[in-house]
């Protein structure tokens, strides 16, 4: 019954299929959580709103649309997600563009205390929230005052605010208020209710990939085992944005395999690390670097300089903060790699993208989920990069198989071969798709599990 008088008040209305319109505009998919809200005026003219929740890469994010009339978005809320910070920005008003507010929750170091901090940005507000901003601001200072808190004036962003909490003693806090004309604050506040803040570091926030002999731990925290074909580099992190800046990439020794050979690259600047001997040795475009701390100078300018230096405890560390590489540590056995935060879901390789993701571990460089980690850790093998006189001999091809009467399979994937006039002197077995179709057409019949040989070593005429 309530139906029935619902239809008639509301002749016309789409009762879901503004949900399809939030996908195809926002190209992110399924929404996992949908809720609709619908109301009447006294003149009983139908009002509402539908909401979408969608999982995107970086975190979450939120539509709001008019459940009537025009489908345009009014309110859209991005938020990312890691383990040390939160991050969202709410827009409103028409298609989303008319207003913009900003926040970053997160923790750190406040005067080398443990602290937590968040940060409002209020980029585009409607006038009548300015005008009840400015009132509530003016109560402030008395507010403080009978609080026992300090204050003084400081001009600040007129439309930030910031609040630092940190923890200075075993039970008492230091309190920061940044306004936009004053500063309010505590040096000793005791506040039992507010939990102990655990120590750490911004540093928490990089992501850190390392290797120890054929183990990798990515950036996801996820333990890969290692296959290092003959004399081929394997792509250990590389940018993958479009503006590639920097590719670390690293190999067996082949005069002695317990060691591994490291190449990083900055364009068209090449750093090379490896063993020679029983000692580290480091060379760049100009040559062997024989004295440390060493400045590598690339073509973009002193502003991009690279720090390379080799502690007492014989490991080498290089730093290339504004390539968002911030430390690479090498002994020649053990790799560590951290990049800083705005790297997250940028990168590629064994380490991973930097994402958090758990489903999707295994990304090759066609894009193509691996079955397992054995044909992953094969697909970032890089042939094209030699350098010794020990050539990489694998190659990177798709194979087919055409046994099978009226149909062509071919793995969804390209895997290793020798290359010409060369023949497998060691392989590895493992599983893979193969899209199988007819003959006579391009249709996919079938989606088939095989084993193949990938060759990880060659012997050449």
């Amino acid at each position: 019954m309530l139906d029935e008088s619902l239809d008639s008040l509301i002749p016309g209305l789409r009762r879901r299929s503004g949900i399809s319109e939030f996908e195809t505009k926002t190209k992110n998919g399924r929404a996992f959580l949908v809720a609709s809200l619908y109301g009447f005026s006294n003149n009983k003219k139908v009002e509402g709103y539908d909401a979408a929740v969608y999982a995107v890469s970086s975190g979450l994010q939120i539509l709001v649309t008019n459940a009537v009339g025009t489908r345009r978005p009014v309110t859209c809320l991005q938020a990312a997600v890691s383990e040390h910070r939160i991050m969202a920005t709410l827009n409103a008003g028409r298609e989303c563009k008319e207003y913009e507010v900003r926040a970053v929750l997160e923790k750190g170091t406040f005067a080398h205390y443990p602290a937590v901090r968040l940060m409002v940005d209020f980029l585009k507000v409607p006038p009548y929230l300015k005008c009840i901003g400015k009132e509530l601001f003016t109560l402030v200072p008395g507010i403080a005052f009978m609080m026992g808190l300090s204050q003084k004036e400081e001009r600040n962003p007129p439309q930030q605010m910031e609040l630092i909490v940190g923890q200075n003693y075993p039970q008492a806090y230091l309190l920061v208020i940044r306004l936009p004309n004053e500063v309010i604050y505590a040096t000793n506040s005791i506040v039992p209710a507010i939990q102990k803040i655990e120590p750490f570091s911004l540093q928490a926030l990089n992501g850190i990939c390392s290797v120890n002999g054929k183990t990798i731990t990515t950036f996801n925290k996820e333990e890969i085992r290692n296959v290092m074909p003959e004399n081929c580099f394997q792509i250990l992190v590389k940018d993958c944005k479009q503006d590639s800046k920097f590719l670390v990439m690293m190999k067996e020794q082949s005069e002695n395999p317990e060691y591994r050979e490291v190449m990083v690259m900055f364009g068209s600047m090449n750093i090379h690390l490896r063993v020679h001997g029983e000692k580290l040795d480091v060379t760049d475009n100009a040559g062997k670097i024989k004295s440390f701390p060493h400045k590598v100078r690339t073509e973009t300018g002193a502003d991009s300089t690279i720090e390379i230096d080799l502690k007492k405890n014989k490991e080498l560390v290089l730093l290339a903060h504004e390539y968002g590489l911030e430390k690479l540590t090498y002994d020649g056995v053990k790799i560590k790699v951290e990049v800083n935060d705005e790297m997250r879901g940028a990168l590629c390789g064994l380490c991973g993208k930097f994402d958090d993701e758990t489903l999707k571990k295994y990304l090759t460089p066609t894009g193509y989920s691996a079955k397992n980690e054995k044909s992953f850790v094969l697909s970032w093998v890089s042939p094209a990069v030699n350098t010794s006189v020990e050539a990489c001999k694998l190659q990177h091809e798709f194979v087919e198989d055409s046994t099978k009467e009226q149909s062509k399979c071919r793995t969804d994937m390209p895997v290793l071969r020798c290359g010409t006039n060369c023949t497998a002197s060691k392989t590895e077995d493992t599983t893979v798709d193969f899209h199988c179709r007819s003959s006579d057409s391009t249709e996919i019949l079938r989606l088939e599990h095989r084993t193949v040989q990938y060759h990880t070593a060659c012997s050449c005429e």
